[in-house]
């Protein structure tokens, strides 16, 4: 029961924080975006916006593989970046980057048991 409520109430969040990214995409001026970058360096925004998306995409869809998330994620970031230049803004490879460093950690993460079990199988060889 439990586990259902995280699934569902992860994806509601995960609906919201793309139609947040979506707006926020295409004007800079909504949800105080501007604000948010002028105190804190854009590069970080991206980073963390990615990884709260990572996350709740792997909480919000347990039955599609991560790696298949993981692969969406890092072209709907590449995708959010094009859309910007039709928004009036200007795309920046630098922040495609930062996105994708926002998806790194949360793979690690992800995948770190599978990472410490692989290691100790070569190790005993």
């Amino acid at each position: 029961m439990m586990r259902i409520a995280i699934i569902w109430l992860s994806r509601i969040s995960l609906l919201v924080l793309t139609g947040i990214a979506t707006v926020a995409t295409l004007n800079s001026d909504a949800f105080g975006v501007n604000e948010l970058v002028s105190r804190h360096p854009d590069k970080i925004t991206h980073a963390i916006a990615a990884f709260v998306f990572s996350v709740f995409a792997l909480l919000a869809l347990p039955n599609i593989r991560a790696w298949m998330i993981f692969l969406a994620l890092v072209a709907l970031s590449g995708m959010a970046e094009v859309m910007q230049i039709f928004g009036g803004r200007s795309a920046h490879m630098s922040d495609l980057a930062s996105s994708w460093l926002g998806i790194v950690p949360a793979a690690a993460a992800y995948y770190a048991p599978w990472l410490r079990s692989t290691k100790l199988r070569a190790d005993r060889k």
